[in-house]
């Protein structure tokens, strides 16, 4: 508000023109434009003393805050418009709101006029990322900038802009790569200002994209989102003309399935208690099933859980980073959901879950005792149970059982896929990293977390415990780097305790998930893999979905990474709106049940 109080001050005493206004804005880094509107601020004003105070990261919010339309006198900003996008603000406004109307045709559900907003024009001469995209959606509103577009792009085929100069539907849509896609939709840096029309439809692009990311499953009457193409339409001369949306009813892409029937909804569902063995020990569990009146089968999907003491419920209270208020019960939630999606569920108590270890959990120590020399192959031995109990089950298709490991329980989904097990794979906040570098970034993460706090609490006893906590984590840092490298070098007797388990048990781990990765990338020949990543996971490294979609290659309906906004490790989406309650996300379920069906 300080910035756009200060320019249009000036802006009003100087009697600057709008392209004279333009080029001092274009011809600025933040730093250098924060130095310039100090000095245009009137000496000793309040305005000078508050700009001058703002700090690096503050200033480069003025991009955020700061748009044409209003620091332009009204007639000025309708002379903008027409210069940088060849036509009046009310025509620009006109055709965003067509493209509502075939966006909302295309979606199944209505938009509201809300949901599509320009933050216009450009302001910057290098990366041309000023202009942005905002669409509010239910789970808050979004911002999508220039700069941000090959990550919005490397999940959705490049498929949805026409030939600019033709709207022939019977030639193929061009499909290159991010980067020369982008180039060649953006003008050349040195073009004058007339030449940037060609943005108008890169934003279309961006609305749909954006559109497609912000829906949910189930929004449009057929219960899932439909694709939908953009058409740009030009006059002879090369100016944008009209544009629309057309839903696509054909080949498969990467996020749905060709078929144009909507899948069905089951109401009524039911959980039948499972006990299975393995490795001595017996299993409790809970398969979750959709009520038909048919005897059809049911494609099924076998939870693996993550690391720890953790019960078929998946009660989860917090992960790193995140205090929830309320324990979620994320696994039992999901398997209702993809139950109500037409998917069996089997869900159990995993072997560490022994009295005491966590709520609800209460095995025998035993459980846990006979397996601690070789943990992760006792681990891999009950999933395979579990896949055969799933198999066998009189209301489950045996050739469509699918793996679904979230955090460790990837990696033992990942070892079964490699004999051939599963259908498919659902991984759930996989990592890419070798278990020991993971357990590294997730010390150093809670050192970092530990610090900041400590930084906020000042000088008191709460202070004073923060201070022993983060030498306590700076010591285990230290050991647990000498440790794993010692049983990384087999400079470690296998009966040597490492943090509690016997240095055989970390070289299993560590061996299961090395080869895990080896094979990832490679096809898999019955279905495919899915990795679901949570915007707010802090116990992976920030670039693992990056990796993870280098190492699965072209995305595609069998094989592809997705990210979800607001949401923890466990998969729990915590709302902005305090007084929302934490849970499971609600997109994920049904992610989930388009692929598997995508993968059939």
């Amino acid at each position: 508000a300080m910035v756009e109080s200060a320019l249009a001050a000036f802006y009003s005493r100087s009697q600057r023109s709008p392209e004279e206004m333009l080029g001092i804005l274009l011809t600025h880094h933040d730093d250098a434009f924060m130095e310039w509107l100090i000095e245009q601020s009137p000496e000793g004003s309040a305005t000078r003393h508050l700009l001058g105070g703002l700090t690096g990261w503050n200033r480069s919010l003025y991009k955020r805050v700061l748009t044409l339309s209003r620091v332009y006198l009204e007639e000025d900003k309708q002379s903008a418009y027409d210069r940088i996008y060849h036509m009046s603000h009310g025509e620009l406004f006109g055709l965003v709101d067509r493209l509502r109307v075939a966006l909302s045709s295309a979606l199944g559900h209505p938009l509201h006029p809300a949901s599509l907003i320009f933050d216009t024009p450009p302001r910057d001469k290098d990366k041309l990322e000023s202009i942005e995209l905002i669409y509010p959606n239910a789970r808050g509103q979004r911002h999508y900038p220039l700069h941000q577009l090959s990550r919005i792009v490397s999940g959705v085929q490049h498929d949805f802009i026409r030939n600019p100069r033709s709207l022939d539907a019977s030639k193929p849509c061009p499909k290159p790569k991010t980067s020369s896609w982008e180039r060649s939709l953006l003008p050349d840096q040195d073009n004058n200002l007339a030449s940037l029309h060609p943005l108008l439809s890169l934003l279309v692009g961006v609305i749909l994209l954006t559109s497609l990311a912000g829906c949910r499953t189930g929004a449009s009457p057929a219960g899932e989102c439909k694709p939908a193409t953009a058409v740009a339409a030009h006059d002879a001369s090369g100016e944008i003309e009209d544009a629309t949306f057309v839903a696509k009813t054909a080949a498969k892409d990467a996020t749905t399935e060709s078929s144009g029937a909507a899948p069905t909804r089951y109401e009524e569902i039911k959980r039948e208690a499972i006990t299975f063995e393995s490795r001595g020990a017996t299993l409790k569990g809970t398969l979750t099933l959709p009520v038909a009146a048919s005897s059809e089968r049911f494609p099924a999907v076998v939870i693996l859980h993550d690391f720890g003491p953790i019960g078929q419920d998946g009660l989860r209270a917090a992960s790193m980073g995140v205090e929830l208020p309320v324990e979620v019960p994320v696994y039992e939630l999901l398997a209702e959901e993809l139950a109500r999606s037409g998917v069996a569920v089997l869900r159990y108590d995993k072997r560490t879950c022994v009295k005491n270890a966590a709520p609800r959990c209460d095995y025998p120590r035993g459980h846990l005792e006979s397996a601690r020399d070789d943990l992760a192959g006792a681990l891999v031995d009950d999933a395979r149970a579990a896949l055969k109990v799933a198999r066998d089950h009189a209301r489950v298709d045996p050739r469509r059982v699918s793996l679904l490991g979230h955090g460790q329980g990837a990696t033992i989904a990942l070892a079964l896929r490699r004999e051939g097990g599963p259908e498919s794979v659902i991984l759930l906040a996989p990592s890419v990293q070798p278990i020991d570098a993971l357990i590294l970034h997730q010390t150093m993460t809670s050192l970092a977390l530990t610090r900041v706090r400590r930084e906020e609490e000042g000088d008191t006893a709460v202070g004073d415990l923060l201070d022993k906590q983060i030498a306590t984590l700076e010591a285990d840092l230290i050991e647990q780097r000498e440790a794993f490298e010692k049983v990384r070098g087999g400079k470690v007797a296998p009966s040597e305790q490492i943090f509690g388990m016997p240095a055989s048990t970390w070289s299993g781990f560590f061996s299961l998930h090395d080869k895990a990765l080896e094979d990832l990338g490679a096809p898999h020949p019955k279905g495919g893999t899915l990795a679901v990543f949570g915007g707010l996971d802090l116990s992976l490294p920030p670039d693992e979905p990056r990796k993870m979609e280098g190492i699965l290659g072209e995305r595609t309906a069998k094989s592809r990474v997705e990210i979800l906004d607001d949401v923890t490790h466990d998969m729990v989406f915590v709302s902005r709106d305090t007084n929302e309650a934490p849970s499971l996300d609600e997109r994920l379920p049904d992610l989930i049940a388009g692929f598997l069906r995508a993968a059939k």
